[in-house]
């Protein structure tokens, strides 16, 4: 499958930008951290607490699901208290969560709108200082325009081909 031309230039645009802000390193360590949170602290607290007390009814992390459920409460501050650990390493492995995963999802904001707005900034000034990239057809562009490039602009006009151009 051939990925799109305007794709394809967007992600190279994407990747060049984190090349230069070195956000790439930091992406892969919110991509590990999401790995972490999403795959290996589910399976760990739902294995503790279903082997600990021994009964799938006194627990309330009985599978994966509700643990990857609870991680994802947790994580966010939301907490809704219908699943909570109730063994001792439960415990332990949700103190962990509760510090490490309000820090992670936190950093994964300031990083996400850090590139959001740098890119807005930078366009900003790009714009008032009149530099930058024009991406953009049937246009013509003159610099430098004065009053004594008007009967050249009306030339332009009269041409077939550059009638229609702005």
């Amino acid at each position: 499958m051939q990925i799109p031309v305007k794709l394809n230039r967007w992600i190279k645009k994407g990747w060049k930008f984190f090349e230069r802000k070195q956000f790439i390193f930091q992406f892969l360590i919110i991509i590990i951290i999401f790995i972490i949170f999403v795959w290996f602290i589910p399976s760990t607290i739902s294995f503790f607490e279903s082997q600990e007390i021994g009964k799938p009814s006194d627990t309330n992390i009985k599978n994966f699901w509700d643990g990857l459920w609870w991680t994802i409460t947790t994580i966010t501050t939301v907490g809704y208290g219908d699943i909570y650990p109730k063994t001792v390493p439960g415990k332990i492995i949700a103190v962990a969560v509760m510090l490490v995963g309000t820090v992670a999802l936190e950093l994964s904001r300031v990083l996400f709108f850090s590139i959001v707005i740098d890119r807005k900034i930078k366009g900003k000034i790009q714009e008032a200082l009149g530099i930058g990239f024009y991406d953009d057809e049937n246009h013509i562009i003159i610099c430098e325009y004065s009053h004594r490039l008007n009967p050249i602009v009306k030339e332009l006009r009269k041409n077939p081909e550059t009638k229609k151009h702005r």
